[in-house]
């Protein structure tokens, strides 16, 4: 008996229809067992809601400054007149960043002058700067310091037979630093 129950148990699972993983069109008038498939959509991300971009607003600026305006002359000293141009063109648009990725300083020289002694003291004039920006709270590892020399020169064409008074007037635009900031806005 346990084996007929069974047997029946077994003829009554197979009586049924098998299940089908597509539905069947619910309209009555629609042909019997007609399955109803899901529409085809040639994009297949159209679906799938897309977070708009995320836009970093950045906090880069950039500002050259005059040497003889930062430092005392033919030296690496700052002036007072310096400091509150550093604090001005660079701390205070730092101070507005949320977080400053590098800053670049790159010390130039005027072509006057020993080669050697200009490259030194291009360089010397950067890391007085970045010295500057580390004593105010910017992190040592944030700041590049190079010294370019006389090697990147801005002036116009200086006449050779101007005195030295004029010939240094001329390239004054050659004694320079420039500071290059790049962070993100807060």
């Amino acid at each position: 008996m346990a084996i007929a129950v069974t047997l029946g148990m077994l003829a009554g699972c197979a009586a049924q229809a098998p299940v089908s993983p597509v539905e069947t069109a619910p309209n009555p008038t629609a042909a019997p067992n007609v399955p109803v498939l899901p529409k085809f959509s040639p994009d297949p991300m159209a679906a799938v809601p897309q977070d708009p971009p995320v836009v970093t607003r950045r906090c880069d600026f950039s500002v050259v400054l005059p040497a003889d305006e930062l430092f005392s002359p033919r030296r690496v000293t700052l002036t007072e007149h310096g400091a509150v141009l550093l604090a001005r063109q660079v701390i205070e648009p730092a101070s507005e960043c949320a977080s400053l990725e590098l800053i670049a300083i790159t010390g130039h020289a005027d072509p006057l002058g020993n080669k050697v002694r200009n490259q030194s003291l291009s360089e010397r004039r950067a890391e007085v700067i970045k010295a500057f920006l580390v004593a105010r709270g910017i992190s040592s590892a944030r700041i590049s310091a190079i010294g370019a020399g006389a090697n990147v020169p801005v002036h116009l064409n200086c006449d050779d037979n101007l005195s030295r008074r004029e010939l240094e007037a001329c390239v004054a635009p050659d004694r320079r630093v420039v500071i290059e900031a790049h962070g993100i806005a807060r």
